[in-house]
């Protein structure tokens, strides 16, 4: 949902219907016609751009926690296993409000495209291989977690 500030929207309006008045004079009727056309031809374009501009969340990170695309919020800190195939990362276990299961796979280029989210992101994981997570060889290559051993 777009959201405007009364400003983004009044102030362009309040413009275009004083230079209607200088340039085209005339009665109030006209002018207020001359508003509705201006706030029409001023709305829309604004408003598909808005549209356009806003990109899906995909992944979002608090300090402990990645949420997916599906709104799954899972605990970095007490995953159970981490995998990734086909270039997307998944995630078991520490879900709130559950106890077990996958998350939905994310992009892994997609996180670590965002260093802030990734720092967390791959602290938790590390943190999580530490205390015993599955992970598999090839992960643990991929994404250069260390071998840790009691």
């Amino acid at each position: 949902m777009l959201t405007f500030t009364a400003s983004v929207v009044l102030v362009p309006l309040v413009v275009i219907a004083l230079l209607y008045l200088l340039i085209f004079g005339g009665e109030l009727g006209t002018t207020l016609v001359g508003l509705a056309i201006a706030a029409v031809l001023i709305f829309v374009p604004v408003s598909l751009i808005g549209l356009a501009a806003r990109a899906p969340v995909i992944a979002q990170a608090g300090a402990h926690i990645l949420e997916g695309r599906h709104g799954e919020k899972v605990c970095l800190y007490e995953l159970s296993a981490i995998s990734v195939k086909g270039g997307k990362l998944r995630l078991a276990g520490g879900f709130q409000g559950q106890k077990s299961g996958w998350m939905s796979p994310l992009p892994l280029s997609l996180l670590e495209s965002n260093q802030q989210l990734w720092d967390l992101v791959y602290n938790g994981l590390r943190h999580s291989a530490a205390r015993g997570a599955r992970v598999e060889a090839q992960t643990r290559e991929l994404l250069r977690l260390p071998w840790y051993t009691d």
